[in-house]
């Protein structure tokens, strides 16, 4: 008994919303039907204001010859001649082929070689006899002028390793301008 009043309470429902739907879809087409509480206002009626009509300009009148006589032609007489059909003329999609390029390589590579360095090595000698204070001095400046030695050796050290990067540097600048000068004879770009 209870699920026939909601069978019936529910069709009811669905009645009352497709009646609204339609009361809704009449109001939306036509806004000032008798059933619409709120019609939109009377719209005035138009105006019609005479206007000026523009008067559009025309060319003068020309004189045209009657066609209706014939007039031959002047000058000679040509046949009519017939226009060639087009033919099919076979022709070949162009493709990217590629191609070998010759790129020269730099074969100058410089051969950096480094000298030896002389070391002197100083072996001090301890005279036992020698107790006077001249045999002190003596051997004291033998010491400074062994390390003032040494030290010269260790500087021209320095130096040789300077000059050989400085050389190696300026080998690969001319290395890399070669290429460059290369690049751009095959007609590429150098960075």
């Amino acid at each position: 008994m209870k699920d026939t009043i909601w069978d019936v309470l529910t069709i009811v429902t669905l009645l009352a919303l497709t009646g609204l739907c339609l009361l809704f879809l009449t109001l939306f087409i036509n806004p000032y039907s008798g059933i619409n509480p709120f019609p939109p206002p009377t719209l005035p009626p138009t105006l019609a204001i005479p206007t000026s009509t523009a008067t559009l300009k025309s060319l003068p009148a020309t004189w045209t010859p009657d066609t209706n006589g014939f007039t031959p032609p002047q000058g000679p007489q040509l046949r009519p001649t017939q226009t060639l059909r087009p033919s099919p003329t076979g022709f070949v999609l162009p493709s990217f082929t590629p191609t070998a390029t010759n790129t020269p390589t730099p074969t100058n590579t410089a051969t950096i070689t480094r000298t030896p360095t002389i070391t002197v090595t100083y072996t001090p000698t301890i005279n036992y006899a020698a107790t006077n204070t001249y045999n002190t001095a003596v051997a004291a400046q033998n010491t400074l002028s062994a390390l003032q030695s040494l030290q010269t050796q260790q500087a021209a050290a320095v130096t040789s390793d300077a000059a050989t990067a400085i050389a190696q540097q300026a080998t690969d600048a001319r290395i890399a301008t070669d290429a460059c000068i290369a690049t751009e004879a095959v007609g590429g770009t150098c960075p």
